[in-house]
């Protein structure tokens, strides 16, 4: 298992610091956390979105985060009217109807804009750790065998309407848990290490937690 971590470690590590982004969208949440750990005191824009009628426990986190990593926070606020005029935006941009996919989308596209805006070329998400590393919590009720199936599928079908909306706005985007390398030894590694319990309660992304638990607050872990 520990040569493991020390891979994933690695291939995160050198896709953050090869692609050199210049911001990084930080949710607060565990994918974003660990790219920010791996740019530790860097001159990277750590970029969070908060709406202003809206309570946002996320905004502690990511304020949590930018602190331990030595990153300069951004915090945007927005209104209503700005999530019903991006969801206008989202939807012409991705041509779908769904709303689940609208309602996720519209805090990429403001938080893409705002980078643009702000004056930064590129900007570096944390797409693909809850596919790779089975991150969504209905895994969590698959057995081992059912859950290489549905990652095997998911693997198959796998979007990311951020790139489309990244191409609209124009700024360059940067998912290292996408990257060749790291997607790849991510599909190999066994799903017991993705989905484990420890200490009573049963997590997804295991090993990514076990891999930065040093790195990061354990509020984050």
């Amino acid at each position: 298992m520990q040569e493991i971590i020390s891979h994933i470690r690695e291939l995160l590590a050198k896709s953050v610091l090869e692609h050199n982004s210049d911001s990084i969208a930080l949710s607060g949440g565990l994918d974003s956390s660990i790219l920010a750990s791996c740019i530790k005191n860097k001159k990277t824009a750590a970029l969070a979105m908060v709406a202003k009628d809206f309570p946002s426990p996320d905004l502690v986190h990511a304020q949590l985060v930018a602190k331990s990593c030595g990153l300069q926070l951004d915090v945007m606020t927005v209104h209503v009217d700005d999530l019903l005029s991006a969801a206008e935006d989202v939807i012409k941009i991705l041509q779908v109807f769904n709303p689940i996919e609208i309602r996720n989308n519209i805090v990429v596209y403001l938080t893409m804009k705002f980078a643009k805006e702000s004056g930064f070329s590129s900007i570096m998400t944390g797409d693909g750790a809850d596919e790779l590393f089975a991150g969504y919590n209905f895994f969590k009720r698959l057995s081992c065998q059912e859950l290489e199936k549905d990652l095997a599928r998911i693997w198959n079908v796998m979007h990311f309407p951020s790139r489309s909306i990244s191409q609209s706005i124009g700024i360059a985007l940067h998912t290292p848990f996408l990257d060749d390398a790291m997607s790849e030894y991510a599909k190999k590694i066994p799903v017991d290490l993705k989905i484990r319990e420890e200490n009573g309660t049963k997590y997804g992304k295991w090993i990514l937690r076990k891999a930065f638990e040093n790195d990061l607050p354990s509020s984050i872990i």
